[in-house]
């Protein structure tokens, strides 16, 4: 084949080579398509300059001609390049983060028009997002829509290369366009994830659309800051009692901090109330605002300030803590035979009458029962068992009984009798001292009673007034006597050993007219029991009235109580 050259610089050009790699000029292929062309590269004719300067100008024809088509293939070039809308990629993607700093998640969309919170306001308010995505509803919509998509001709136009961008499949999902995140949970601020944009791209080419920058990182920003605590160090557990009957209480500690008051208290798990050192009790939290991650697995307190607490709770598990129960007081043991008395009734043998409860605290005597078996009959040597049941104020009291209670809660005591426990009949008028204080209460209880009777009345006994009482001196014991039965009887053992006093008063009418008087009183059963002195019956019989003090020796001789043929009665004072 013939070498070619090129028509307008006379360059060798190739077989098929069709524009001048030197000029740029456009050389036609010989007819034929063979690539045959002449076998000589054409001179310059020569000659005169007449030829010369027609060969130059020649030649700038085709050199023009040739820079011609090179501008035209650049400016199809430009146009192809440019005919096309150029987006960023990350102009159309919204990355949003929620959740708890260290837990965040992450999900992009497509970055329209939104509503986001503003704590500082405490409402919503509307985001713009790009142009490229404005709807319809926007009030700005076309300006928005034809400021975004240059290359539109139309609003046509741009809304049609939108839809490609917009348009979703039946199910909701994009159709020609997506987002893949390189992490999307366990989240930090602060952190980085790489966004990568998927697309069509025939779609985008056929809409006119190039989007560029399609791998792009965006920070983790704005996930909730998150304080961890343990609710239990606001929790105060107090034990209060004695070492086996010990209770407790729970309280929210004074140094709470106070935007958590209002969000977290606590309460008993159990309710055993007869707690020793070393138990363990359990108390339960109460917490309120909770605020779950977006799995519902993990609770958070979110409170008014929009502060959230990992308080360390999560779903289905109970917010309990066991505590050791300490510091209950040990309690004291009390042997209550140490401080009662048995007293007895008749002449031998006898029978328990009572339990005198005296040598007791008032709250000790009313935290115990005590119990025996009121019909057998005891001397001196024999032993009495004494039940006794203490009530729960006991261990309040600091106490419990010594010993082990039987399967009834009875603590069980036996007592042997001494001579000195018994009771002895009093009939020495050597033995009579002062009554013991209950005893002698029943004297002046008798005093009050005779005067309560008697003030609206003018016949005392063998005194007569002119007018009803008007007013009573004090009783001044004048006599005591002892009266002791000459055969003494089981029986009727009361009047075995009786203890007589004659009181003087002074009694006023209503004009003022002065009486004396001499009252009688006597009580049943003297005895000394636990070294004391006693009637074993309160029973005080306000028996005569007399003018004169003599007059009561006659009358100790006749009357059935003193009679002398039954009674011995000696004065012992």
């Amino acid at each position: 084949m013939a070498q070619r050259y090129c028509q307008a610089c006379g360059n060798a050009l190739g077989d098929n080579e069709t524009f001048c790699g030197a000029c740029g000029a456009p050389n036609d292929l010989p007819a034929g398509g063979n690539g045959a062309v002449p076998s000589a590269v054409p001179q310059p004719k020569q000659g005169g300059g007449a030829a010369a300067a027609l060969a130059g100008k020649k030649n700038l024809i085709i050199i023009a001609g040739a820079v011609l088509v090179v501008v035209i293939v650049a400016i199809v070039i430009i146009h192809n390049l440019t005919k096309y809308q150029t987006i960023d990629a990350k102009d159309l993607v919204r990355v949003e983060f929620k959740g708890m700093d260290g837990k965040g998640t992450a999900v992009a969309m497509l970055n329209t028009d939104h509503e986001e919170y503003d704590k500082e306001s405490g409402e919503s308010e509307v985001k713009k997002g790009s142009d490229f995505l404005v709807t319809s509803d926007d009030e700005d919509y076309k300006d928005r829509l034809l400021g975004a998509y240059s290359k539109a001709d139309s609003k046509k136009e741009a809304k049609d290369m939108q839809e490609v961008i917009m348009d979703t499949k039946k199910d909701g999902e994009l159709r020609n366009i997506s987002f893949d995140l390189s992490d999307e949970d366990k989240l930090s601020n602060g952190d980085t994830v790489t966004v990568t944009v998927d697309f069509d791209e025939d779609e985008f080419k056929k809409a006119g659309i190039k989007l560029e920058n399609t791998e792009f990182e965006v920070e983790v920003e704005g996930l909730n800051e998150v304080k961890t605590i343990d609710v239990f160090d606001y929790c105060e557990v107090k034990f209060d009692g004695f070492d086996g009957f010990g209770s407790y209480s729970v309280e929210t500690k004074a140094d709470i901090p106070d935007e958590l008051k209002d969000y977290i208290s606590f309460g008993r798990a159990d309710y055993n109330d007869n707690l020793k050192n070393g138990d363990k009790v359990k108390v339960e939290a109460y917490v309120y605002g909770n605020y779950s991650d977006d799995d519902g697995d993990v609770y958070y307190i979110k409170t008014k300030e929009d502060n959230y607490y990992d308080y360390g709770y999560k779903s289905g598990e109970s917010l309990t803590k066991e505590y050791d129960v300490s510091g209950l007081k040990e309690l004291s043991e009390y042997d209550p035979t140490a401080d009662i008395k048995v007293e007895f009734s008749g002449v031998g043998p006898y029978k328990i009458s009572k339990i005198n409860k005296d040598g007791l605290t008032p709250e000790i005597a009313d935290s115990l029962s005590f119990d025996y078996s009121w019909d057998k009959e005891y001397n001196v040597g024999d032993s009495v068992e004494i039940k006794v049941y203490p009530y729960s104020n006991l261990k309040d009291l600091g106490y419990k009984l010594k010993g082990s209670a039987d399967s009834d809660g009875y603590y069980i005591y036996n007592i042997t009798l001494t001579e000195d426990m018994v009771p002895v009949l009093i009939t020495k008028k050597d033995d009579v001292g002062d009554l013991n204080k209950e005893s002698e209460a029943y004297f002046t209880e008798a005093l009050e009673n005779f005067k309560e009777n008697k003030k609206d009345s003018r016949y005392i006994g063998d005194v007569t007034l002119s007018e009803d009482p008007k007013s009573w001196s004090d009783f001044e014991l004048e006599k005591t006597y002892l009266v002791t039965a000459k055969e003494m009887s089981a029986k009727d053992y009361d009047e075995n050993s009786k203890l007589a006093r004659i009181y003087k008063v002074t009694i006023t009418d209503k004009k003022n007219k002065k009486y004396e008087a001499h009252v009688l009183f006597y009580g049943y059963n003297l005895v000394k029991a636990n070294g004391e002195l006693m009637l074993t019956n309160n029973y005080i019989n306000c028996y005569a009235c007399k003018k004169k003090l003599g007059d009561y020796t006659k009358f100790f001789e006749d009357d059935y109580h003193f009679s002398k043929d039954k009674y011995t009665v000696t004065a012992v004072s």
